[in-house]
Formats: C-alpha cells, sequence, structure tokens
C-alpha cells in the first residue's frame, strides 16, 4: 500500500471516506437520544451540562478530521501529518470523548462484574500509561511500522488497538466515578506528566535524525517542493512533541480547575458562610473596637 502518483487521482471516497461520516454521524445520534428520550432507563440520570455534549461532539468530529478528511490522504505523502493525525486521535480526542460521558451511564455497564474487573485492571495508573506508551513506541520501531503499514488490514487494527489504549490511558484522569479513582489531584498532575516524558524518547528520535528511518516515506511523491523527507520526519517529531505538551497542557489546568473547586465546595460545607481559613485570620488581625 502507498500514496498514488498525485491527488487529483483519489476519489471522492478515498478522500472523504463518507462511511466514516456515517459512523461518527449514528454515534452522535445515539449519544443524544442516551442524554435525552432514553435518559429515564437509567438510574440516578440527570440532564447532561451543554459544555459536556460539545466535548463529546468536538472529540468526534476532530477525529474525522484527522482520520476521515483529506488530511488522512495526505498522511500517506508526509510522514509528518500521518504523526499530527495519530497524536490528536490518541491523546486529544479520547480525553473529550470520555468527558462527554454522563457518570450515569456507566453505572449499569460496571455493574457487570468481568467488565468492572477489566476495566478497573487495564485502567491501574501504572499499568495504564505504560501500556499505552509501550504500544505506540513498538509500532513506531521501523522493523514493525514498516511492516503494518504494508497491509490496510495490520493499520486498521493497530490504530484500534491503540485508540483503546488512549482511551484507558486517559482513564485514570477523567473518570467521573468515585469508586474508580485510585489518583488524589496531585497525583494526576504527576500521572501527566510522567506521560508526557515517556513519549518524549520517541519524539527526539524523530526529531534528531539525520536519516530515513522508515521506508514507506522514502520514495513518496513530495507535495512541498521544500520539504525534503528528512525535514518532512524531523518536522514529525516537533510536531508530536508540541501537540503532546498543549493536550498535556490543557489537562493541567483542567486537573488543577477541578482541583480549586473541588477545595471551594468542600470549605463551603464545612463552613456555611464561605469563610475560608484566610479569611479568618484577616479578620482576626482587625483591632478591635477601641484599639488603638
Amino acid at each position: 500500500m502507498g500514496p498514488k502518483p498525485s491527488l487529483s487521482l483519489y476519489s471522492f471516497s478515498e478522500m472523504w471516506h463518507p462511511g466514516l461520516i456515517v459512523v461518527l454521524a449514528g454515534i452522535a445520534v445515539l449519544y443524544f437520544l442516551l442524554i435525552t428520550s432514553w435518559r429515564d432507563r437509567f438510574a440516578e440520570s440527570s440532564s447532561v451540562p451543554k459544555t459536556h455534549q460539545l466535548y463529546f461532539v468536538a472529540g468526534l468530529v476532530l477525529y474525522y478530521a484527522v482520520e476521515g478528511s483529506p488530511w488522512k490522504v495526505l498522511g500517506e505523502y508526509m510522514f509528518s501529518a500521518h504523526m499530527i493525525s495519530m497524536t490528536i486521535a490518541y491523546l486529544s480526542v479520547p480525553p473529550l470523548i470520555l468527558l462527554g460521558i454522563p457518570k450515569w451511564f456507566w453505572k449499569p455497564v460496571l455493574n457487570k462484574p468481568v467488565l468492572y474487573k477489566l476495566l478497573k485492571f487495564f485502567t491501574m495508573p501504572f499499568l495504564a500509561v505504560v501500556l499505552f506508551n509501550m504500544l505506540f513506541s513498538f509500532d513506531h520501531i521501523p522493523l514493525i511500522f514498516n511492516y503494518v503499514m504494508m497491509s490496510p488490514l495490520l493499520m486498521t487494527v493497530a490504530h484500534y488497538i491503540l485508540l483503546v489504549a488512549g482511551f484507558l490511558m486517559w482513564w485514570p484522569v477523567i473518570t467521573p466515578l468515585p469508586e474508580m479513582r485510585q489518583l488524589s489531584y496531585l497525583m494526576k498532575m504527576a500521572y501527566i506528566f510522567v506521560d508526557g516524558m515517556l513519549l518524549t524518547p520517541a519524539c527526539a528520535l524523530l526529531a534528531f535524525s539525520n536519516h530515513i528511518v522508515y521506508e514507506p516515506y522514502m520514495d513518496v511523491p513530495q507535495l512541498l517542493w521544500f520539504m525534503t523527507p528528512v525535514w518532512d520526519q524531523q518536522a514529525a517529531g516537533v510536531f508530536m512533541k508540541v501537540l503532546q505538551e498543549i493536550t498535556y497542557g490543557i489537562a493541567l489546568c483542567f486537573v488543577i480547575y477541578k482541583w480549586i473547586t473541588t477545595e471551594r465546595k468542600r470549605e463551603k460545607v464545612e463552613d456555611p458562610f464561605a469563610a475560608s481559613a484566610m479569611s479568618r485570620s484577616l479578620k482576626s488581625m482587625k483591632p478591635r473596637q477601641g484599639e488603638n
């Protein structure tokens, strides 16, 4: 399998993947039926905030943008475009989808003991982060990558395995279920930091390599006259690291925000007048009436 001599030789279906549009549209319809008309079928169900609905839809749109639009075809010519697709599909899409799914949806699913044990095992923080990064790194070992790229079937299987691993990797950070939370907010921040560090060697390998390491991109037609295959490969490492840092930076901000809001709610429960320790200290420092 390889790119065609020109982009003009691709058909409409090859460029826009209407089958994927149908699948993603079907998932969107099921999602909105689930949170509206079918919501009463779930115990303790409640309305889903608009922001969460937006997260879910944004995840689907983002997935289509990198896996169904002409950008996917561009990835057959440019390794940098391919790596941008993978980084977004595995690092950006899963947290958006997970944020959009209400917690009451998971409870009947996890009431099944087998499913609960499997999810709890594969989302153990250490295992989840190591599994994803190990699979991602193995997939980009030149010998494995070159072999997989020769078979559309193997490419599809590898893609969905990594996508599932991406969801499992993000679960310890995003999970809405108290019984599944294994990390404190501080540990979540450390988890995200470690995750970013584990991907750094793969990014550095590409960014600082002076020769082509992946055979499928050695003799492809050049779409940009100034971009040599080596430069394209180096750009792939840089883009992957930059997108990763942006994604993890947003995730860190999200964790910090949730930590702050949780602490504030706790303070309000403990102090109905929402008087924090600092405000009480300041009040005690004010001079009493009659004092100089």
